[in-house]
């Protein structure tokens, strides 16, 4: 794994940028507070989950969010993704695939599954702490941890190595087994009851032995009372059709006299509708005459009453001519009086035509008038508004020179202001610095108290011979001064820590007021927008002040108009009412025509219908004797229509009495016949031995019932007993199947428990093994370090190191600066090897507080360490800068991080 790029937007001091990497030594270089140290935090950020301080502070002032790009080679599949996360106003995590263009996951949990797999680290390791104790140490703490009491050192390696994974696993397992247990406790539960149950399973098996042998006989029982009911059941059929056919010649009797009867009634209402039919006939032929004579009489009316209705429709003509006449005579009245009137108004028309022309010219000048006096409303109102708009934007153009002035001042102090947080950053930095190598040494200054006051035997720290008692009270007397200097000098640095840091938060509050201040101020381009605004509003003034001299005069020109107007009165209007009677002539001239042929054409018409109602004389007399005939034949003609149709049907009458006459006798002989034919049966059948026949059948059948009925009662309680049994084997089933279930979690449970006991008493072997195996890792690197075979580095079970130097142990506080370094990295190094496939590291000024020898010295040996893709160095000063496959160069400029990468000539 190796990571080919960083890009950063918006990210502490960085605005916009991408910084390319190598395999191999990556040199980070450049002032203090320039920005260096912000790469480690990005990188640890995207790819570690790891930020040492709140988000908020790593967005870029003035910023909403802050985007950091992480663009690496995957330890598992070589293939190249982006790690892209973002922080601030709007939080994302995403792992972005550039050569298939997608997403391949998002969200925290995901993102860092798939991190764990493809930076080489374990599945469950926890990247954060990963990232902070070996593969991206802070500033200044590379040595602290092994400085630091075992409680301390435990606190931060135990994580790494996993430590309680071992009892945390054992604890985890306590559960399983309660469940285990709670399982086994409702098993034998469920075995109880099952076990309960099963007992009533003998008596059971009894009950339905018992009730096979009650159905067998009650089976064989019913099978004898089945054949006699069958043989009882023949002979009552038998006796039973007899029975039917009786009943059937009975019927036939009835209804034979019924039928005799029904032919009686008929034969004589025959008879009377004879009777009625021949005197109907004799009443016909004696109305005959009267009734020709009435039907004549109403042929000559019907002719009468249309020679009656042809004059009455000739007098309605007249009377309609006489109407027309009538109305004819008073329109054409009408008409030539509204000639009279026209030839009237074509006089007054011809008297005002020059008046309506002088009007029209007058009302022509009014409209231009009272344009022009609109306009000047128009324009004294745009002046009005004008002369507003120009003051306040005089005001505004007024007020934003003085805030620009103001911005101008405010950007020199931020300025001035943010140069002093540098200042105090770098101070601060520095006097922690101090205070951490004070803390060291006097860490230092007390195990060689603690040597020294041990029995006789203690060597010398520095040549490491034995003691003399003088020189060891000497050593003593001067260790104890110089550790009472440094605690007087701890509480002086710890005392200028928090005076710098509270200044530093105050000048870091001014900067945030002073960009606040700035941002509330307006910029530039306010000010000449506020000023091209102000010349418009100007013009706009001036424009109105011309057109309102210009129209000044509108409104009297107007008022003379419409008094002369006034004076004229409205000759137009009396001319165009004259003209509209005028424009009537040819109409009323028309109608004047047409009134005058309809006058002469009615007068015709009504001669006409005169002449043809003298052709109706004598048709009122002739009326009255057709009414006369009419009333002397209507009792002749009424007799002859009640009659008429009874007289018609005489002869069906006689066929109908004859037929009635013949269906009697013969249904007098069918009813002799079948009289007969019921005697003869009545004597052959006993309904005495029907009855006797029909109660044994009875009797049969109801035993028949009972025996069935019986039978299934018994079958019924059979199959429940059968049912309750089945139900009882598998129950019994249940029961065997849930000891061997108990039988099983029982030997889960021990096995549960033999797995817990392993891993509790497996965990500290284990744990002593590792850190041998990081141990042995850590001396070796620290020989290849310092080029130097003879001394051996141990890393012990406390998480301290020591020295192996001529047989003898050295305590890490005992080293020189450039030891301690060394074996600070060597073991944090090995330990990113052994619990990780991380081929990565980064060192942030490792070189801090060494003098020039001891710096080149180090950079010599961190730059001759193998087995590593990638190393990142932060420093400073100039010591990697020539012997790096890469070099990267951090500047600030105006406030902001700028970035420049090159190759050095050397490895050109």
């Amino acid at each position: 794994m190796h990571i080919h790029s960083l890009t950063l937007e918006n990210v502490k001091s960085y605005a916009d940028g991408t910084i390319t990497f190598a395999q191999g030594t990556n040199a980070i270089v450049g002032h203090n507070g320039a920005g260096k140290s912000t790469i480690l935090e990005a990188i640890g950020f995207a790819l570690f989950d790891h930020i040492g301080y709140n988000q908020a502070d790593f967005v870029r002032e003035g910023a909403k969010s802050a985007t950091v790009t992480v663009n690496f080679v995957s330890a598992l599949d070589e293939r190249e993704y982006q790690a892209i996360r973002r922080c601030g106003s709007s939080s994302s995590h995403v792992i972005f695939d550039p050569a298939l263009n997608q997403k391949i996951c998002e969200g925290k949990a995901d993102v860092l599954i798939f991190l764990r797999q493809h930076l080489g680290a374990e599945p469950t390791a926890n990247l954060g702490d990963l990232f902070t104790n070996a593969v991206g140490v802070p500033q200044g703490t590379l040595t602290a941890a092994f400085l630091g009491t075992p409680s301390a050192r435990k606190g931060i390696f135990d994580p790494l190595l996993r430590v309680e994974e071992y009892r945390k696993a054992y604890e985890n397992l306590r559960e399983p087994g309660r469940l285990l247990t709670q399982r086994q406790s409702s098993l034998d539960v469920t075995i109880s009851g099952l076990e309960g149950r099963l007992e009533r399973l003998p008596q059971l098996e009894a009950q339905a032995d018992r009730l096979a042998q009650e159905i067998a006989a009650g089976q064989s029982e019913l099978a004898r009372t089945t054949a006699q009911l069958a043989a009882v059941q023949e002979r009552r059929a038998g006796m039973e059709a007899q029975r039917t056919a009786i009943a059937a010649l009975r019927a036939a009797v009835q209804q034979a006299r019924q039928q005799v009867e029904i032919n009686q009634r008929q034969a004589e209402s025959a008879r009377r509708r004879l009777a009625e039919a021949e005197q109907a006939q004799a009443a016909v032929e004696r109305s005959r005459p009267g009734h020709l004579a009435y039907q004549a009489a109403l042929d000559e009316k019907e002719e009468l009453d249309a020679q009656s209705r042809s004059r009455q429709k000739l007098r309605d003509q007249l009377a309609a001519l006489d109407k027309q006449l009538s109305l004819a005579q008073a329109e054409l009245t009408r008409q030539q009086s509204a000639l009279g009137e026209i030839v009237q108004a074509e006089a007054t028309a011809a008297g005002l035509a020059d008046a309506a022309a002088e009007q029209e010219r007058l009302e022509d000048a009014l409209r231009q008038a009272e344009q022009q006096a609109a306009r000047l409303t128009d324009a004294q109102r745009q002046h009005a508004q004008a002369q507003t708009d120009c003051a306040q934007a005089e005001t505004q153009a007024a007020q934003l020179a003085e805030k620009s002035a103001q911005a101008q001042t405010v950007e020199k102090a931020l300025a001035v202001t943010e140069r002093d947080v540098t200042n105090r950053q770098t101070e601060l930095a520095a006097q922690q610095t101090q205070l951490a190598r004070q803390q060291a040494e006097g860490d230092s200054l007390r195990q060689q108290i603690a040597a020294l006051q041990q029995a006789d035997g203690a060597l010398c720290p520095v040549c490491e011979e034995p003691l003399t008692d003088e020189h060891r009270t000497d050593l003593l007397a001067r260790n104890n001064q110089r550790l009472n200097e440094l605690e007087d000098a701890r509480k002086a640095v710890q005392n200028a820590i928090a005076a710098a840091e509270q200044s530093l938060r105050q000048a870091q509050a001014e900067v945030k007021n002073q960009q606040a201040a700035l941002r509330r101020l307006p910029r530039a381009d306010e000010l000449r927008a506020a000023e091209e605004r102000l010349a418009a509003v100007r013009n706009s003034l001036s424009d109105a002040e011309k057109l309102q001299s210009e129209l000044s005069s509108a409104p009297g020109q107007a008022e003379a108009v419409r008094a002369q107007l006034a004076a004229l009165g409205n000759p137009r209007q009396q001319g165009d009412f004259a003209a509209q009677i005028a424009a009537r002539r040819p109409q009323v001239e028309t109608a004047l025509a047409r009134q005058q042929k309809i006058l002469a054409e009615s007068e015709a018409g009504a001669a006409a219908v005169q002449s043809q109602l003298t052709g109706f004389a004598g048709l009122d007399e002739a009326q009255n004797r057709v009414a006369e005939a009419i009333a002397h034949n209507r009792e002749a003609d009424d007799l002859y229509r009640r009659n008429e149709q009874s007289a018609a049907g005489l002869l069906g009458r006689q066929r109908e009495a004859a037929d009635g006459e013949t269906l009697l006798a013969a249904a007098q002989e069918r009813l002799a016949k079948s009289t007969q034919g019921l005697a003869a049966q009545e004597a052959g059948f006993d309904e005495a031995v029907y009855r006797e026949v029909a109660g044994e059948e009875q009797s049969l059948r109801n035993r028949q019932g009972s025996l069935e009925g019986q039978l299934a009662e018994r079958e019924r309680q059979r199959g429940e007993i059968s049912q309750e049994v089945a139900e009882l084997v598998r129950h019994q089933e249940e029961l065997d199947a849930a000891l061997a279930a108990r039988t099983r979690l029982q030997e889960q449970a021990e096995l549960l428990e033999t797995l817990r006991r392993i891993l509790r008493e497996a965990g500290p072997y284990v744990t002593k093994a590792l850190v041998q195996q990081i141990s042995y890792g850590a001396g070796q690197l620290f020989s290849e370090i310092m080029q130097d075979h003879s001394r051996h580095l141990r890393w012990d079970e406390e998480y301290g190191i020591v020295l192996e130097v001529d047989g003898r142990d050295r305590q890490f506080a005992q080293l020189s600066g450039g030891e301690q370094m060394a074996a600070a990295l060597s073991v944090r190094l090995a330990l990113l090897r052994e619990m990780s496939d991380i081929q990565v590291a980064f060192f942030d000024e490792p070189t801090s507080n060494l003098d020039e020898a001891r710096r080149e010295s180090l950079a010599r040996q961190i730059l001759s360490i193998e087995g590593f893709h990638q190393l990142f160095v932060i420093s400073h000063d100039d010591t990697f800068e020539q012997a790096t496959e890469n070099l990267v160069r951090v500047q600030k400029v105006n406030g902001v991080s700028v970035v420049n990468s090159r190759v050095p000539l050397a490895l050109t």
